[in-house]
């Protein structure tokens, strides 16, 4: 079974630090056997205010996926990360980033399939089975909620403690990156520190084709019911 990992660290303004800390993760997630790792979502950087977030996107956006991609072909790894695009992210989210146009198909990977989404299309279960419609073995949430919105929303699957990642004075994240298979189980979290962090686990695909098998919820959808859902 391949193995997979999930990445935590406390990002800051500071692109270049952030960057060597991802590029120690790839290293370690490789040294522990492990084919893909999963990082959070603005992995490049986290800024105290819009024109900050801005400026930082605007000069560093494309280079700092050239360098995680670059460091990716090295380590022969994949990588999944989160960025900030141009004209796209600032801080209060609703009102100042870019939504997406399309759903992305799943990528093949070593793992499976990888439907990929964001932290807030937890809330939209129709991406999800789309997604899974469209062959999805595995649905990523890069996230960095914050501590009120991860108690809230993320934290049903965390009873551990609460380490905060202060990224500035105005911003902390709620942490808790993890692996949860088909069933729910938590396979893997990141430990309780505010270091920066792996979590590893493999991937069984052969019991996720099992919990289908034994739960086939998409063969029971009532699209007689709901029309709209057959499309």
């Amino acid at each position: 079974m391949p193995l997979t990992a999930v990445a935590q660290y406390c990002g800051t303004a500071n692109v270049a630090a952030n960057i060597e800390t991802c590029f120690k993760l790839m290293r370690d997630a490789v040294v522990k056997g492990a084919q893909m790792v999963f990082f959070p979502e603005a992995s490049d950087f986290i800024a105290s205010n819009t024109k900050e977030t801005i400026e930082l996107t605007k000069a560093h956006s494309k280079s700092f996926v050239e360098d995680i991609k670059k460091e990716a072909r090295n380590q022969k790894l994949w990588v999944s990360i989160g960025v900030h695009e141009q004209n796209g992210p600032v801080i209060l989210e609703s009102t100042g980033t870019a939504y997406g146009e399309q759903v992305i198909n799943p990528i093949s990977t070593p793992l499976g399939k990888v439907g990929m989404a964001v932290c807030y299309d937890l809330r939209f279960p129709e991406l999800s089975t789309e997604l899974r419609k469209r062959g999805a073995d595995i649905l990523t949430y890069p996230s960095a909620f914050t501590v009120k919105t991860g108690q809230a929303h993320w934290g049903n699957y965390t009873t551990a403690k609460i380490y905060q990642r202060v990224h500035n004075d105005k911003r902390a994240s709620y942490g808790n990156a993890m692996i949860v298979d088909p069933w729910g189980t938590v396979l893997a979290r990141c430990p309780e520190t505010v270091k920066p962090s792996l979590a590893f686990a493999d991937i069984d695909l052969d019991r996720l084709h099992q919990i289908r098998r034994e739960m086939p919820i998409m063969d029971h959808r009532r699209v007689d019911i709901f029309p709209h859902l057959a499309s």
